[in-house]
């Protein structure tokens, strides 16, 4: 005997097993339908590890005593990110009944993200150029040569003016740091007697040529 069903089924029901029973006599796969809406399991774990990549690269450069970033950091984690989007975006208009995992896997970047602003924030090299790529106006950075430089000519303004106020006792500057600043004083004098040179000479060519003029 044939098996009862236990309900009745409606006329979509029975025509989609018709259908069913016709392929399968015809020798062809039966293809269910939601195969076709749900996400395979590989591209959904490939999707969670694209929108955790950003922190696990900042713990793998942490891990590394790396502590100056570079813009190739930078770019490997917005590729991760950009990854994540498009993979989102795809199940999310393929793969209707997975578009809970596109969600999750969006406010998990969102989240992630917040480490590139950590590592941008921490190295001024790559802000600047952050800030360059933006559009926005950058002052240009001193050198530490310029830095010890201004500190020995406010030093020495200081000695001028002579002022009776007792000042705050200055660190102890390290050998490299002496070499730097007799480097710039060095550097500063060979500028100031360089700028003389030439305006002598281009003092000795101006009257060479006034007087030119007058002999004519």
């Amino acid at each position: 005997m044939s098996q009862i069903p236990q309900r009745k089924h409606s006329n979509d029901e029975l025509a989609r097993l018709r259908a069913q029973k016709a392929m399968q006599m015809a020798g062809q796969p039966v293809v269910n339908p939601y195969d076709k809406k749900l996400a395979k399991k590989p591209l959904i774990i490939f999707g969670y590890l694209c929108a955790l990549f950003a922190p696990l690269y900042l713990m793998l450069l942490k891990i590394k005593d790396k502590f100056s970033y570079e813009m190739s950091d930078l770019k490997i984690m917005c590729l991760g990110l950009a990854l994540c989007i498009l993979i989102a975006a795809f199940i999310f208009i393929k793969r209707s009944l997975s578009r809970h995992h596109a969600s999750f896997m969006i406010i998990i970047a969102l989240i992630s993200s917040f480490s590139m602003v950590y590592l941008v924030k921490n190295d001024s090299t790559l802000q600047r150029q952050v800030m360059v790529i933006l559009g926005q106006d950058v002052a240009p950075e001193k050198s530490q040569a310029d830095l010890i430089l201004e500190e020995s000519l406010n030093k020495d303004s200081e000695e001028r003016v002579g002022t009776t106020d007792v000042s705050p006792p200055r660190r102890q500057l390290t050998p490299e740091e002496i070499q730097l600043r007799e480097d710039a004083r060095r550097a500063f004098a060979e500028a100031e007697a360089e700028g003389a040179r030439r305006f002598e000479a281009e003092q000795k060519l101006r009257e060479s040529q006034e007087a030119g003029i007058d002999s004519e």
